[in-house]
This record gives structure tokens, sequence and C-alpha cells, in this order.
């Protein structure tokens, strides 16, 4: 053709499909039974050498980057880690009072929080779920729906629950 900048097109598809899921909230991401002081992101990072690792470099302070004021002893220290919790394992926080070492955990959301002793259902150990996802609606006649269902039929019937 006589005109060699002629407009591209370009075709695109795209989806509004918005991924759901149900998030219990618990009071362990407000508790703060040391009463650590709450820091903005740059005076948590003004110690960088603080990372609290250690009980040597613990850190001054929580903030939002450094969410960790829930007692490590609250939980079993069993735990199965799951790649998708952000949350690393305890880090050590100064109590305001007396200055000494305390192992705290996230505090934030957890898909499923580390055990905790006496709430199994035998007055064992027990974890609890905090997000589930929510499959959408028009997936019922999929084949990945039906089978999630067929799974939930199993795993109900194998632990004795009606859904």
């Amino acid at each position: 053709s006589s005109n060699e900048y002629e407009p591209i097109y370009l075709r695109q598809r795209w989806t509004w499909a918005i991924p759901i899921e149900l998030i219990y909230l618990n009071p362990l991401q407000v508790w703060n039974p040391y009463g650590f002081p709450m820091l903005t992101d740059s005076q948590a990072s003004a110690s960088s050498t603080l990372d609290g690792a250690t009980p040597e470099n613990a850190l001054e302070g929580v903030s939002n980057r450094w969410y960790y004021f829930t007692p490590d002893r609250f939980f079993t220290g069993v735990e199965t880690p799951d790649p998708a919790d952000t949350s690393s394992a305890a880090l050590y926080v100064k109590n305001p009072l007396d200055g000494s070492p305390v192992g705290t955990r996230g505090a934030g959301i957890w898909i499923t929080l580390p055990a905790i002793s006496g709430i199994g259902p035998d007055g064992s150990n027990g974890v609890i779920r905090q997000r589930f996802p929510v499959a959408p609606i028009h997936e019922q006649s999929n084949t990945v729906w039906k089978e999630t269902k067929a799974v939930q039929k199993i795993l109900s019937d194998a632990i004795g629950y009606s859904y």
C-alpha cells in the first residue's frame, strides 16, 4: 500500500471473573498482650540491623511490615508450613516493660493458624483455618465443579459430616 504507517489492530480478551474467598477474622490480629509500640515502617527500617531473628537482634516494636505480636508460646510450635502463608518463623521483639526479648508470631491473616493446644476435637492440638476459597456458581456444569463436589462428598462421608 502507499501508506506504510497503517494502524495495527490487536485483538484482546478480558475476563472480569474475580476470585472470592471467605476470611474468618479473630482477635489475634489486634491482641497485643505485651503492649509493643506500633512504629511506622520508616522507624522500623531505621534499625536495619535488628531483624528479630535472634534474641540479640530483637525488634524495638511492631509495624505494618513487622506485624508480630502474638506470643509464640500461644501456639504449640508444631506446624505444617504452607507456601501461601507469608509469615515466617517466630521473631523476637523487645518487651517494652523490661527490654527482654519475647518470641512472637505474625498476627495477620493466615490460611491455617499454627496448632493451638487444647482446641482439637479430643482436647489435643488443633488448627483453625481462616481462609476459604469460594468457587464461582457458573462452574456448576464444569467438570472441575463436579470433581470438587465429588471430593466434598467423599470427605464428608469419611468424617461423618453432612453438607
